[in-house]
């Protein structure tokens, strides 16, 4: 039996289109990364990239690019923020790729922010994907009003379109554009409303669950660095407390050097003068 929060209605069937057109965002990734970097070479840029990109890798993640090979990756593997990471980091033109193609500019406003509204290329684009995939899995209903749904399908639309017009593919210059109709205008029942709703709950557990790895990553490496300057600390003052200690004999030896000799007795030097030349 259905849930009743999953039960058929225009709002939680708008809330399931925006999720199938967050699949036909991620195959549209695909495609991005598939222009700068084959499956078949991914490693080797990966290899090359190593210093680069490891510092912003999950430790499931290093496994999965670095540890864990099989002969190739393939990009339907990858979810959303896997392939934004890899566009990110691999394919921008500040990265020299090892067939010596050049990578696509950053958007104006720079890479994971917002990007402006009159940048239109392809890593703007790039970037509202993410967005889009972050408003989606942190909505805290799985139903969407239709005012929202109209405009954020309106909005996610113009980007596909102008992704696959970038891309420039005669194959698919207008795929994903009539997909996106297709999924707009078909009839969906409620157990297919089910299924998109449970994968994007199963999707923000998995991002909470990383999250919450993140943080405990931080909070442990944040505690070494405070036990390494605490120690720190106390091997500074030990050093201090020698030197201290050291100064202050070198200072008594020096004083006790620059004291001036006390003149002999004037009766006993005189008894032994006596003594001597008697």
């Amino acid at each position: 039996m259905i849930s009743s929060k999953y039960l058929s209605t225009r709002h939680t069937t708008n809330f399931a289109r925006l999720c199938r057109l967050l699949s036909v965002c991620a195959e549209l990734l695909r495609d991005v990364l598939r222009r700068y970097i084959s499956e078949v070479s991914l490693y080797s840029e990966l290899d090359a990239a190593k210093a680069k990109i490891t510092p912003v890798l999950s430790s499931p993640q290093k496994d999965l690019f670095y540890r864990k090979r099989e002969l190739y990756l393939p990009y339907d593997d990858l979810d959303i923020t896997l392939l934004y990471t890899l566009i990110r980091n691999l394919c921008d033109d500040t990265h020299q790729l090892k067939h010596g193609q050049k990578g696509m500019p950053p958007p104006q406003n720079g890479w994971g922010k917002l990007p402006f509204q009159q940048d239109r290329s392809l890593a703007a684009n790039v970037e509202r994907i993410r967005y889009f995939r972050n408003e989606t899995n942190h909505r805290e209903r799985d139903s969407v009003m239709d005012n929202d749904f109209i405009v954020t399908w309106n909005k996610m639309r113009r980007v596909v379109e102008e992704i696959e017009k970038n891309l420039n593919h005669p194959n698919h210059s207008t795929k994903y554009v009539g997909i996106l109709k297709e999924i707009k205008d078909i009839s969906m029942d409620p157990e297919a409303i089910q299924k998109y709703i449970e994968e994007i709950e199963n999707m923000k557990r998995e991002q909470e669950c990383l999250e919450e790895k993140i943080h405990k990553g931080v909070r442990e490496e944040l505690y070494k660095y405070q036990i390494f300057q605490l120690e720190d600390s106390k091997m500074k003052k030990q050093v201090d407390f020698k030197r201290s200690s050291d100064a202050e004999e070198g200072e008594a030896t020096h004083a006790h050097k620059s004291l001036p000799r006390a003149a002999p007795n004037s009766n006993v030097y005189n008894e032994f003068i006596l003594l001597k030349f008697k």
